[in-house]
């Protein structure tokens, strides 16, 4: 697969390539719907717990340094290994602070906040503020997928994930042959993976692979209340998933 082969071969990538390949999932096959809703009903009992804290979402335009900057680890990766040797799903900060996320993040960080600051000192704050945003709603995504993929297995379904699959190739989660797109969204929480970032459908990405893949959407939709994280409804989900996975196995 020729953007498989392309990634492997970026030198910017030497150091992801090997810790993504290498990665295996446990943790994230064995959450519940529960501990997601758990995790989520914690966020919402204290503000400080939320991930966005007050800053809105048109911070992140008035730095394009930080809009379209992408680091060498997605967030998803992250994600992942943070969540997989927590044992756990992490709270924000605790995934923020963690030290995985730490020497994966913090150089490139500061490096991009530097960028921002030499052009307009007085820029720096919200910089750093655009940078909280984008992880955040990295982190809120991650939240509610986790949530959709959990109802999926707990429907009997044998569904798999891996952040190689989520990242490269933009398969969210698979059962047997076919590709899972999610699309949990909202006007507010949009993941940086939504509508308008996932121009190229792991469909076409996946075009040339021997034999072909199948590939669905399953689409979620959720509320918006500032300082929330409103997951999809769970009958809506289990309702999906029995259409479009009926005949997979």
């Amino acid at each position: 697969m020729e953007c498989l082969n392309d990634w492997k071969a970026d030198a910017r990538k030497r150091i992801v390539v090997p810790r993504v390949m290498n990665h295996t999932t446990n943790t994230v096959d064995s959450i519940r719907p529960q501990d997601v809703l758990e995790l989520c009903k914690w966020i919402a009992a204290d503000r400080s717990n939320h991930a966005l804290k007050e800053i809105e979402s048109s911070v992140v335009n008035e730095v394009p340094a930080i809009r379209d900057w992408h680091p060498d680890f997605a967030f998803t990766h992250l994600l992942h290994f943070v969540t997989e040797e927590a044992g756990r799903l992490p709270s924000f900060d605790d995934f923020a602070r963690h030290p995985i996320f730490k020497d994966a993040m913090y150089e490139d960080i500061e490096a991009q906040v530097l960028k921002v600051a030499r052009l307009d000192k007085a820029k720096e704050p919200l910089a750093r503020n655009a940078v909280r945003w984008r992880i955040g709603i990295a982190y809120y995504s991650f939240l509610k997928e986790q949530y959709v993929i959990s109802l999926i297995r707990s429907e009997g379904i044998n569904v798999k994930q891996h952040p190689l699959a989520d990242a490269l190739f933009r398969v969210d989660c698979w059962v047997g042959d076919t590709n899972i797109d999610l699309y949990v969204t909202n006007s507010f929480f949009r993941s940086e993976k939504g509508d308008k970032g996932r121009k190229i459908k792991s469909q076409d990405l996946l075009a040339d692979a021997i034999p072909p893949f199948n590939n669905v959407i399953l689409a979620c939709k959720t509320r918006h209340t500032f300082g929330d994280v409103h997951l999809p409804d769970e009958n809506d989900v289990r309702d999906a998933c029995r259409k479009l996975l009926s005949g997979t196995s």
